[in-house]
């Protein structure tokens, strides 16, 4: 069992006095939603045709960005046509603006099994009753299947996050800088929680009904 937990603190809290019920645009409709606000000076851009901030957690070395696609453009197809290039080129071209962000509060949660998806991947034989070599743990065994689970918590004060990963054996055998910003994630968004020094990531995903 491989395990993750994340418990970071902005570095610049929203106030919860204003945060308000707003609308969000998502992809099952229209819903009301708390929509959290600050004005401050944030790392800030506007690649690839859409707005990215960088809200700091504690010391900044740790933060989340926040990926709203264009008007007219999805989640969805930003997806399709990111690689890691391109979000490293994203994030490193973002700079110190000033500007005001509304993110709405949101909790995700994620499971799922990874035995077909790493089989397609090219790990067939640890999976196979007749081919997976585990001696070194145990004559006769293979894996069962492979579950990954996960959550975000992001409110007022900060975000929570986890993610564990367990292996089941059976015996068998990612705006013009001189102008203050306007960033109102009103619709679907990515985010992901990284460490800005190296671009390691720890999460990432999409939000489309907060």
């Amino acid at each position: 069992m491989n395990a993750i937990y994340f418990e970071g603190s902005w570095q610049k809290p929203f106030k919860a006095s204003n945060t308000q019920q707003e609308t969000f645009y998502g992809l099952s409709g229209d819903k009301t939603v708390a929509m959290m606000h600050q004005s401050e000076s944030f790392r800030y851009g506007e690649p690839g045709g859409g707005q990215m901030i960088y809200l700091p957690y504690g010391d900044g070395d740790l933060g989340m960005y926040v990926y709203l696609p264009g008007e007219g453009a999805s989640v969805s197809g930003t997806i399709a046509n990111l690689d890691a290039k391109t979000w490293d080129e994203w994030t490193k071209g973002l700079s110190e603006s000033q500007g005001s962000i509304a993110l709405p509060r949101f909790r995700l949660e994620y499971d799922t099994y990874l035995k077909n998806v790493l089989t397609a991947m090219g790990m067939p034989d640890a999976f196979s009753d007749t081919d997976a070599d585990f001696s070194g743990i145990a004559e006769g065994a293979s894996i069962k299947d492979i579950r990954h689970k996960a959550f975000v918590d992001v409110d007022e004060k900060g975000t929570r996050a986890a993610a564990v990963t367990s292996v089941e054996m059976r015996a068998t055998a990612v705006e013009d800088p001189q102008k203050p910003f306007s960033m109102t994630v009103d619709r679907p968004f990515l985010f992901a929680i990284a460490q800005e020094r190296t671009g390691t990531i720890l999460f990432m995903g999409s939000v489309v009904d907060p």
